[in-house]
């Protein structure tokens, strides 16, 4: 099955039902043209009876574990855990530019509660879900593209990027900007935007991968303002310099620090990114008026 998520085509392999309904919106309809268009990525994902722990370097420790193969050519591991056995329950294989990707699983009936949404999915198919994002990101860096932690939206057709960490509002802000301005607002996602350069041309496009919500479109759309949010009693908006801005917006990005590479491409793609696109440090309260602050600069 072939997506085409943000101009990436991704050809997917496997039995994953959440990742297919998750992706529906992505799907791009064969025809005899596919028989020469270039796949970016190809993904599958395979149930088997048993997982070997992989070997390599252990460059992260986190949920998951992250190894770089012993030959650093040939690419990277990640391994996940079951939460109940603790038996390794989940791997991934992917080559260093993340175009070639191999995940497996283990089968666990163990349900798993998506936060806003009622249902219970199987947590290996939301696990699978998550680790062909963290590949698709990986993937991006290399392509003049970065995926942003924050809130982003469409505004009478202009892209706005709301980004913070966890817990400051971002949400709620962007929620707003709905709530006054209506049909002139689109979601394009609610947590992992990415944003790429096509034709030199910041784009701020729409993923499937949107963390614990379901928010988000398939959509493309200029980039024309960033947004580093920040509480407070009173609301006020400052555009930043660039040493300023990439000192706030730089936490907030997905970056590969494993990989030198892929790092240096990510800061190259960063900082052309400041200086095409304005960024803003607005404190403020979640109130119109902190909106208003952000549409002015929006259409100044």
């Amino acid at each position: 099955m072939l997506f085409d998520i943000a101009g990436i085509l991704m050809n997917f392999k496997g039995m994953n039902d959440f990742f297919v309904e998750r992706c529906s919106s992505f799907i791009k309809e064969n025809d005899q043209s596919l028989l020469t268009e270039k796949i970016d990525m190809d993904v599958s994902i395979e149930k088997v009876d048993h997982i070997k722990i992989p070997e390599g370097d252990l460059i992260l420790d986190e949920s998951a574990k992250w190894l770089r193969k012993k030959d650093p050519e040939q690419g990277y591991f990640i391994y996940m855990h079951n939460r109940n056995t603790k038996m390794v329950a989940t791997t991934l294989e992917a080559d260093p530019k993340w175009k070639s990707i191999k995940i497996q699983y283990i089968e666990s009936d163990l349900p798993f509660p998506i936060k806003e949404q009622t249902e219970l999915i199987r947590w290996d198919d939301y696990r699978s879900f998550q680790l062909a994002g963290i590949t698709y990101r990986n993937h991006l860096l290399s392509r003049d593209s970065i995926t942003i932690h924050s809130s982003a939206f469409a505004a009478g057709g202009k892209g706005v990027i709301i980004s913070a960490p966890s817990g400051t509002g971002k949400s709620t802000h962007a929620r707003l900007w709905k709530e006054f301005y209506g049909d002139e607002v689109v979601f394009v996602n609610d947590d992992r935007p990415a944003i790429r350069f096509l034709d030199h041309i910041p784009m701020l496009c729409g993923t499937p991968w949107s963390g614990s919500t379901d928010v988000y479109s398939n959509m493309k759309v200029p980039l024309n303002c960033i947004v580093m949010l920040e509480q407070s009693p009173i609301n006020s908006i400052e555009q930043l310099e660039m040493e300023r801005a990439l000192q706030l917006l730089m936490p907030r990005c997905f970056l590969p620090y494993f990989d030198k590479e892929l790092m240096d491409m990510a800061i190259i793609t960063l900082e052309n990114l400041i200086r095409a696109v304005p960024v803003y440090l607005l404190k403020c309260r979640p109130d119109y008026e902190a909106v208003e602050l952000v549409w002015k600069c929006l259409n100044q």
